[in-house]
């Protein structure tokens, strides 16, 4: 029953980011109190606080530059580690000297007449002692933020990984048996009169589409270049289902075979765009697909024409369940490591992804 009730209290303190500040410096200045005894006696409780306050203000200075300042800064956003050790000395150094002074100003205004005064070997010492402190208050604050950070990914992996096996699950009930599936293809081919190529062409890349998705798609990541066939295979077939008044074009870089991403990833994107393609008589009508690689990123660009008369509208376009689905992935796989760009028109729909490749 004990144990349960201090867990329960870790929890309560540690659940919110403040609660937890507040109990590290609460134990910090607890243990400094307890280390320094006779100071408060010597002084009196009022100047032992007013002199604790001032220390370590500038001590949650020092930490909070450190944690807020230098890590995102040097760490997450240039991931520099060398320049980021050399400015975190020059932290502690400039917080060093603060406190020197802070601390010998104070031993100057309480001294009395007869008191002993502090030799310059002992202000020397005391200085060393305090970086040396430095390092303390600096080194902890920062493992225990990248021990949280880690442990919150930790989390968010295991996230990850328990909504990749319900999909899996839901995958694997709602999928029908490829063999049975397979054969019903190739007798629905069969019987197609061969003097229909059209029907014919149809039906095999269908195939192809549904093979890559049923045998090839059960792995963290596929080449670039069967994404590729496999988003050219639904392009043609969706070229075959629209009239004349739609043009459709899909230019790819070539030499991706070595380049690997989560399989799926662009045929929402292209899906969407031939759901809500425009089919008006006087206008042009199309679907543009561009895909581009410069040094490590990968640009993918999608645009399309709607129906300008008002019978879809942007929320329409832009709310899909579809679309939806593409973000949460890319939140998941991609964190901070793509740009995506919805761009709605009265008559278009642009949408711009950039991906980081590592």
């Amino acid at each position: 029953m004990q144990i349960e009730k201090f867990e329960k209290l870790i929890f309560f303190l540690t659940r919110s980011r403040i609660r937890l500040h507040l109990l590290f410096w609460f134990c910090v200045i607890g243990g400094y109190i307890l280390v320094q005894p006779a100071l408060p006696e010597k002084y009196g409780w009022k100047i032992f606080i007013f002199m604790l306050f001032i220390k370590f203000l500038l001590v949650v200075a020092m930490v909070y530059i450190n944690l807020y300042g230098l890590i995102p800064l040097f760490i997450y956003k240039k991931k520099k580690v060398f320049l980021y050790i050399l400015v975190f000395l020059l932290n502690n150094l400039l917080f060093a000297v603060l406190l020197y002074f802070a601390d010998d100003a104070f031993m100057q205004s309480v001294i009395k007449p007869g008191d002993e005064i502090r030799s310059s070997s002992d202000k020397i010492y005391y200085f060393i002692t305090q970086f040396v402190s430095n390092f303390w208050y600096l080194g902890s604050t920062t493992a225990l933020k990248f021990t949280k950070q880690h442990f919150y990914q930790q989390i968010e992996l295991n996230k990850i990984e328990i909504t990749k096996l319900q999909t899996e699950v839901k995958y694997l009930i709602a999928q029908i048996n490829p063999h049975f599936l397979f054969n019903a293809i190739n007798t629905i081919y069969v019987q197609i009169d061969r003097q229909n190529k059209n029907a014919r062409e149809t039906i095999t890349k269908f195939s192809e589409m549904l093979r890559y998705q049923l045998y090839e798609c059960n792995v963290p990541a596929v080449s670039l270049a069967k994404e590729i066939d496999y988003i050219q295979n639904y392009v043609d077939i969706q070229r075959l289902r629209k009239s004349e008044r739609h043009r459709v074009a899909f230019n790819y870089p070539s030499h991706t075979e070595d380049i690997y991403l989560p399989p799926l990833l662009f045929i929402g994107f292209v899906e969407n765009a031939f759901k809500f393609i425009s089919n008006d008589k006087h206008r042009d009508n199309f679907v543009l697909i561009d895909m581009k690689i410069q040094e490590k990123k990968l640009s993918f660009r999608v645009e399309n024409t709607i129906l300008s008369n008002g019978n879809i509208t942007n929320q329409s376009v832009t709310g899909g369940i579809g679309l939806r689905n593409i973000k949460r992935r890319l939140e998941l796989q991609f964190k901070g490591k793509h740009e995506l760009t919805i761009e709605p028109g009265s008559d278009h729909f642009i949408i711009n992804l950039q991906l980081e490749m590592e």
